[in-house]
């Protein structure tokens, strides 16, 4: 049975806390690191290192079944939708500079799956329910960040000066995080798998990923930029929480009917922004501070719309 108070436990609390640590660090900048060097390093870390261990650990043992194909699907659509109603939110946020814009998109397009999704779906619905988030991940969210959000990025930010067809096949050749997954994909299809040794490495480095990510939205996150933003918060915590689950559950009722996998698709839909969103933005030079403020403003607007969620999806089977 569902229980508002371990969901905020296992799921929401502990992100707030290492992100507090992250704002921490922003205020009192410990060993004389200020913020900003320190928030690239990590984001060096995480796209070079610790989020192409995440994805060897990972999707290389992941129990993937054909039968799951509904949930990339049902993901596929809420994250283009997301993208796309990116731009009637920065619109009617009164956003207008291209790196603005980009974060915007970002953020309402790519929802937290893993650290976020995975303990709400397990707390609503049991441990067997994981297995939703990561086919949703795996196969539908993983693929279009290092594709279309990668686009995104690069079309909002700070290019190289070649043409843009060139250089999105040329900065995604030297992606690791794609190769990573490319190559675990290949291992799990293959059944081969990583040897013992590797594979616990790679958990190990992996495992290092989600604090990385939100010790760097801690450590972007400004008051003043709340305080500069707080329409943008609310509209795209509008899109991001409330109309892009809408519809992915009106589509799923449509096609599939109600049962477990729709509304477990429909709260990952309704997941606040993820925070591998940031590496992109700090590759592109997008505004980091932006997308780190939208990111904090949905996750704690979640608050107020899980509980929605959960009590409205209840009331479809009675």
């Amino acid at each position: 049975m569902f229980s508002l108070k371990e969901t905020l436990d296992q799921a929401l609390i502990p992100v707030m806390v290492v992100i507090v640590c992250g704002y921490l660090w922003r205020r009192l900048q410990p060993a004389g690191l200020d913020p900003f060097s320190t928030r690239r390093v990590l984001g060096s870390l995480v796209m070079y290192i610790t989020y192409p261990a995440l994805a060897l650990s990972v999707v290389s043992s992941a129990q993937l079944n054909i039968e799951m194909l509904w949930v990339p699907a049902l993901t596929v659509l809420s994250i283009v939708v997301g993208v796309l109603s990116g731009r009637i939110a920065a619109r009617l946020s009164g956003i207008d500079s291209s790196e603005d814009i980009g974060a915007v998109l970002l953020a309402c397009g790519f929802g937290n799956l893993i650290s976020l999704g995975i303990p709400v779906v397990a707390a609503v619905y049991g441990d067997s329910a994981t297995r939703y988030a990561i086919y949703a991940d795996i196969m539908g969210l993983a693929p279009l960040l290092w594709t279309l959000g990668f686009w995104v990025a690069m079309k909002h930010g700070q290019g190289d000066g070649l043409p843009p067809a060139t250089e999105f096949l040329l900065r995604l050749a030297k992606l690791p995080p794609l190769w990573a997954f490319l190559l675990a994909l290949l291992l799990n299809f293959s059944g081969v798998g990583l040897p013992g040794g590797v594979a616990k490495a790679a958990s190990m480095v992996g495992n290092a990923t989600m604090p990385c990510m939100l010790l760097t939205v801690g450590m972007s996150l400004s008051f003043k930029s709340v305080y500069d933003f707080p329409r943008a918060i609310l509209v795209v915590g509008l899109f991001k929480l409330v109309l892009v689950p809408l519809l992915v559950l009106g589509t799923g009722l449509w096609i599939l009917g109600d049962g477990e996998m729709v509304r477990a698709v429909t709260i990952l839909a309704a997941m606040p922004t993820m925070m591998a969103t940031i590496i992109l933005s700090e590759e592109f030079g997008l505004n980091t501070e932006l997308l780190a403020t939208l990111m904090v403003g949905n996750t704690l607007l979640f608050f107020l719309t899980l509980p929605l969620w959960i009590s409205g999806l209840s009331l479809l089977g009675s």
